[in-house]
């Protein structure tokens, strides 16, 4: 349908009413000059989504209409679907009353299918979907405030993304211009067309484009794994999936592009959208080039209903009542907020940053300071686009308002990633700062918009950011000052010493609050590592990695904090033998975790032989502790024994808690594997207590652990389930994903002894998606074990026979021998399989499982829906773990 199809069928409805076109204008609120302008397309005024409501409803109101069929096929003319009006309006009146069937005379139209968008209501686009549980899967993130306008442009940036053999859509724009809200939107609106789901990958935070990757893979939550490169795992997981990806951020990892191209290639199903301020040129790119918002003309007028129809300026008026709530555009400053928005090029971030400044300032005051500025800073450079100088002019302005010590201040926290505290503030940008405070010029520059808030930490310890167009204003002010090297430097060392402050913390009863601290600050921590390793500062940078060994462990960061210790290790100038032990040590007990046994026990015999050399008892209690580790799972158990025996001497002879509550907890295990059970229970209850002693969760948790394992051995299997349910409940406090899926895989064995098959199935699958995430085969082959019992019970014989088979065939991959045997119920369960199917097609089906690889085995049992099915045992207890 057609604009002049809408406009005749208005006119048809609208004159047996005896109504005039002026009394429709009234309606809206516009003038009747205004309204034939948009009815007719001309002078480039368009009906907006709300305009094209009004008037459906002046016409219901009206009594034009007789069916409801009537109100549809005026909607659809111009491509507004049935839910533009919500359920509780089509019941409400004027359209109540409406007939549901069509009389022989009812003038209907068929509507057109839906439109992507529909967010002229201001609402996040989900809240028009009826059933949001059948929505696809996606990581994007919710909107803090609504969507204003820009329904034209959504449409169609969402047009052009769904377009048959359209596979790379850039969302191109200069900084300011809206473009990451723009692509979320578009996200949003698609995500039904994709069913394997939308993500979201931000790259503002990185300066490498060897990152890139990674950040795919993290924000697709794709398992790590040591023995295959990301890249082509990438390639493998999209290769035969429908899934859109938006990257956010790119015109700084250029170099990246390849690797788009190559994910264009292989996974033909995928397509790509990208914002960016430079064009990628990728072979296959479409620009979509992101237009300011509508900003009225001096031709609009200075009515206050016809302006406030204007993008710009309703977003302005939003801002505004931001700082102050009482603002109404009006007669009185509609001309000046105009001018405003169109001096401003309606860009969304200037409109922002100018509506702030509403708090002390009318419109006309600030239309005046804005066109001097303007007037003082305009001439950028020539091959920029004049939007961009416009927007540059506007932080220029800004920045002149500060004094210089604001403007020393706001510089130098360009230096910083991701955010920062009040306190990294101070310590980095306390140079060269007189008179007031940092404290203080920090709340000038929240003032002034040039900095923004986040939500702090549980202590209530508030955290600061720069948006990123704002960042890079301010990084070529500290460039030009020439402070950029002093600047990093004080944050390096600033976050090296903050993260050698948390090792310690780690180790007490503040764990918990220094985890989430460092996992705030990681940015900036692998920021101040970057600049150490490119300054050739070698031994700080292994300082810095060695103190970050138990965040990343416990944190689960085993692929990245592996990376970060290889780099550190191999720059020269390593420093002193003990932070050189250290890495060594971490580095070590990562790689152990990923199931590289022989060159985690190279490394951590190098770490051993640093520390004895150096009688540096503790870390070469933790080295020993982790070498037992290594070599148990070797299947070296008498080994593993005498280095645990010999870590917790000298730990003990140290006074080191840590390391005692530790290293008494696991060789109490190993002691009760050995048959020591009086000895092994004498140390296992001690490290409980000197866990509680220190009030230190990740020991508790262990302890617990530990203990609950012992208990099972002993038969006591409702002790047993509690210990480890008590540990479970301390690792998910921690977020402590290595220790939550330890707790979980034993939890599951033990709730197979019971009889609990539905309970021990949900541990067993939430301990293998972790296991899948950390690249923990070991783990992950343990888990598989213990489904395989259970899918046995159920009779499934020939599938429990191929999940066996696939962790034995990881077990041998890795040279892992099983450390103890199953339970008799496992047992038991997979020799009556084996009766069943009969020993050929067991061992064909054993056969096939061995020859799968990790990721194809974890996906066939996470794909499969009858895993917590039928042929549980009755009375089982159905925990929720969660």
């Amino acid at each position: 349908m057609t604009l002049e199809a809408f406009r005749e069928a208005v006119r048809a409805y609208r004159l047996p009413t005896e109504r005039s076109q002026e009394a429709l204008a009234a309606a809206l609120g516009l003038s009747p000059q205004v309204l034939s302008r948009k009815l007719r397309g001309s002078a480039n005024a368009r009906l907006t989504h709300r305009e094209i409501k009004q008037i459906v409803r002046a016409l219901a109101d009206w009594e034009a209409f007789t069916t409801r069929e009537q109100v549809i096929g005026l909607l659809g003319m111009l491509g507004l679907a049935p839910t533009s009006f919500t359920p509780q309006e089509w019941a409400a009146p004027p359209f109540a009353t409406l007939r549901e069937t069509p009389t022989p005379h009812a003038m209907t139209t068929a509507p057109k299918p839906p439109p992507i968008d529909r967010d002229d209501e201001h609402r996040p686009i989900a809240a028009d979907r009826e059933n949001l549980s059948d929505q696809p899967r996606h990581n994007l993130p919710a909107p803090t405030t609504p969507f204003i306008g820009r329904a034209e442009t959504v449409r169609a940036a969402s047009e052009l993304l769904v377009r048959s053999g359209v596979r790379l859509v850039t969302l191109v724009g200069p900084g300011g211009v809206g473009k990451t809200r723009l692509g979320l939107q578009v996200a949003a609106a698609a995500a039904d067309a994709f069913p394997d789901g939308v993500t979201f990958i931000p790259l503002a935070p990185l300066d490498d484009p060897a990152l890139v990757p990674i950040a795919l893979a993290r924000a697709l939550e794709l398992a790590e794994s040591h023995s295959q490169p990301l890249f082509p795992r990438l390639l493998a997981y999209l290769r035969d999936r429908r899934h859109l990806l938006l990257f956010d951020n790119f015109e700084h990892l250029l170099p990246a592009v390849p690797q788009i191209g190559a994910l264009l290639a292989e996974a033909p199903r995928v397509p790509i959208m990208v914002t960016s301020r430079a064009v990628l040129r990728c072979y296959g790119e479409h620009e979509f080039v992101v237009p300011p918002m509508a900003f009225p003309t001096p031709e609009a007028g200075s009515a206050a209903g016809s302006l406030a129809e204007y993008d710009a300026v309703r977003l302005f008026v939003a801002h505004a009542q931001a700082v102050r709530p009482d603002f109404r555009l009006n007669a009185a400053n509609a001309a000046a907020v105009a001018a405003i928005c169109a001096r401003l090029d309606g860009l969304p971030l200037a409109i922002e940053l100018a509506a702030a400044r509403l708090k002390l300032r009318s419109p006309q005051t600030l239309l005046a300071e804005l066109s001097n500025r303007l007037d003082a800073l305009s001439g950028g450079p020539r091959d920029r686009p004049e939007r961009q100088q416009t927007l540059r002019a506007l932080l220029d302005w800004s920045y002149a308002l500060l004094d210089p010590a604001d403007r020393g201040v706001f510089a130098q926290l360009s230096i910083f990633v991701g955010g920062w505290s009040l306190e990294a503030a101070e310590a980095v940008c306390a140079s060269g700062v007189p008179g007031r405070s940092v404290a203080d010029r920090i709340g000038t520059l929240l003032d002034q918009s040039l900095i923004w808030g986040q939500p702090g930490d549980d202590d209530g310890e508030p955290r600061f950011a720069m948006l990123e167009t704002v960042r890079e204003y301010a990084a070529m002010r500290l460039g030009r000052a020439g402070g950029v090297d002093d600047a990093a430097r004080r944050h390096a060392a600033y976050f090296l010493a903050l993260a050698e402050r948390g090792e310690g913390q780690l180790r007490g009863p503040h764990q918990q609050r220094w985890l989430d601290r460092l996992e705030a600050e990681h940015h900036n921590l692998r920021a101040a590592l970057r600049w150490f390793l490119a300054a050739g500062d070698g031994a700080s940078g292994v300082r810095l990695a060695g103190a970050l060994v138990w965040f990343w462990f416990i944190r689960g960061h085993f692929g990245e904090g592996r990376e970060w210790l290889e780099r550190a290790l191999g720059v020269g100038g390593q420093g002193d033998a003990a932070s050189r032990a250290k890495a060594l040590t971490g580095l070590g007990m990562l790689i152990w975790r990923q199931g590289d046994y022989p060159h985690a026990a190279t490394l951590l015999e190098e770490g051993i032989a640093l520390c004895r050399a150096a009688r540096n008892h503790a870390g070469l209690a933790d080295a020993l502790h982790h070498l037992a580790h290594v070599r148990e799972t070797q299947g070296d158990v008498e080994g593993a024994a005498r280095l645990f025996e010999e870590s917790q001497t000298i730990a003990r002879a140290a006074g080191d808690r840590w390391e005692i509550a530790l290293t008494v907890n696991c060789f109490g295990a190993m002691l009760q594997r050995l048959g020591e059970r009086d000895r092994a229970l004498v140390l296992l209850e001690e490290g409980l207590v000197v866990a509680r002693e220190l009030r230190n969760g990740h020991c508790l948790a262990d302890a617990l652990r530990l203990l609950g394992l012992a208990a099972q051995e002993r038969g006591d299997l409702h002790q047993a389930r509690r210990l480890l349910e008590e540990s479970l409940l301390h690792c998910r406090q921690l977020r402590d994903k290595p220790g939550s899926a330890l707790s979980l895989g034993i939890l599951g064995t033990i709730l197979i002894e019971l009889g609990d098959w539905a309970a021990a199935t949900a541990a067993y699958r939430e301990s293998l998606e972790l296991r899948r995430d950390l690249g923990d085969i070991l783990g992950v082959a343990r888990c598989l074990e213990g489904l395989a019992a259970i899918t046995a019970g159920r009779g499934d014989a020939l599938w429990a026979a191929r999940l066996g088979g696939a962790a034995d065939g990881m077990r041998a991959t890795i040279g892992v021998v099983p450390l103890r045997r199953q339970p008799p119920s496992h047992e038991g369960l997979m020799a009556r399989a084996r009766q069943e199917a009969g020993a050929s097609p067991f061992a064909a089906a054993w056969s096939a499982g061995r020859a799968l690889g990790p990721t194809d085995a974890i996906e066939a049992v996470l794909e499969r829906p009858d895993t917590v099915a039928a042929g549980s045992p009755p009375g089982e207890s159905h925990t929720d773990f969660g």
